[in-house]
């Protein structure tokens, strides 16, 4: 069964978009915050996990690199132009989050919500009920509820940032959530959320590949996994957001890759590292790609 799904995925991987920074190289050639997939790079496709992507940006410093990206909302594929950039004022050469991550049944994984309480954690973070779907945090991807309840159990009462997909207004946005037990309702969210065949993006979304609402926020790289489609009443979201003010990536994005089973990529050059423990303290090995120095 294992084989039948690698066979499955073949072909349809690439390193996933997760966080974009403000005024970053790759901002400004529009890549969309996960639902961009990086398929190529100057025509050399990216269908494994290794170093050439990393290396290809090294040797194009100040210098244009042609990228494939698919976008799975809209089933399409373009082609940009990004120049790598190790003085445009940010994090990284790109200024982006990554993962190498599949695309196969993505349209599964997405976390829909239904139901927002008034005066909830969730009604403060402006969440809207059947427009706004949960996309995942710039470390993590929501590809069912189980991993949004993971994020939010462990890591109550700290503000988190999700990236966060809405229909009417076909943007991606960052909204800031406090998940809280206190708050004077059930759960920590007060959110019931969708997931599976039946919460898919409706058809009216698709022919756009969507616009990311860039803000500045402080994020790590992280593993995701994901499983089956169900619906459960979760009122609780995300992962601990550590000192935005002082933490591991004040007001922007590092490059990071992971691969899709939670392990490494491979190392090698200046400015890769594995941190000891992962970027989150063993949530998923990590590798931090900082090409900027």
């Amino acid at each position: 069964m294992g084989n039948s799904q690698g066979a499955a995925q073949l072909g349809k991987c690439g390193y996933r978009v997760l966080g974009v920074q403000p005024n970053s190289p790759a901002s400004k050639v529009g890549l969309v915050s996960f639902f961009d997939f990086i398929v190529a790079a100057d025509g050399v496709l990216l269908e494994v996990l290794d170093n050439t992507f990393i290396e290809m940006i090294k040797a194009s410093v100040d210098k244009p690199l042609p990228l494939t990206v698919y976008n799975y909302k809209s089933m399409t594929t373009r082609d940009v132009t990004i120049t790598p950039s190790s003085s445009w004022g940010g994090q990284g050469m790109l200024g982006v989050t990554i993962r190498f991550d599949t695309y196969h049944n993505a349209d599964d994984n997405l976390v829909r919500v239904l139901e927002v309480v008034p005066g909830s954690p969730s009604h403060i973070a402006g969440l809207q009920p059947e427009h706004d779907y949960l996309l995942g945090t710039a470390e993590r991807v929501f590809k069912d509820p189980d991993i949004l309840f993971e994020e939010v159990t462990a890591h109550l009462d700290q503000p988190m940032s999700f990236y966060v997909y809405n229909t009417k207004t076909d943007e991606v946005r960052v909204a800031v959530v406090l998940p809280t037990n206190v708050w004077g309702g059930e759960g920590c969210l007060g959110a019931e959320v969708g997931h599976g065949y039946l919460h898919r993006l409706p058809q009216s979304c698709r022919s756009s590949t969507a616009t990311s609402v860039i803000k500045g926020m402080c994020i790590l790289a992280a593993d995701a996994t994901g499983g089956g489609g169900k619906q459960l009443s979760y009122t609780a979201a995300s992962r601990k957001k550590q000192d935005p003010n002082g933490g591991v990536a004040p007001d922007g994005f590092t490059t990071a890759v992971t691969g899709t089973d939670g392990g490494p990529a491979e190392q090698g050059g200046a400015g890769v590292g594995v941190p000891p423990g992962g970027a989150l303290g063993g949530a998923g090995n990590v590798i931090d790609v900082d090409l900027s120095g």
